[in-house]
């Protein structure tokens, strides 16, 4: 996360906000003290630790290649700011 976000939705929230890094069983924890099945949250867990350690981020050409076409973009990867 940009270290300016937390700050960002701190000013827009008028509270508060911060980022906290969890290990991936902390975060699975506390995932299961709101009421997430222990199963699913574990998955969850490590789910979110993919996405930010990257790994997630790999593309290879073979969607293309079984739809006969190329690719799209279906996401915006635009920083929006809340100005």
């Amino acid at each position: 996360m940009p270290i300016a976000t937390p700050a960002r939705l701190s000013a827009v929230a008028r509270r508060e906000i911060r980022y906290v890094d969890l290990p991936v069983d902390e975060f699975a924890k506390r995932l299961v003290a709101l009421g997430v099945p222990e199963a699913f949250a574990g998955d969850v867990a490590s789910l979110f630790a993919d996405v930010a350690g990257g790994r997630l981020e790999a593309t290879t050409p073979d969607l293309a290649g079984l739809i006969g076409r190329a690719v799209r973009q279906v996401w915006s990867t635009e920083v929006h700011t809340f100005e």
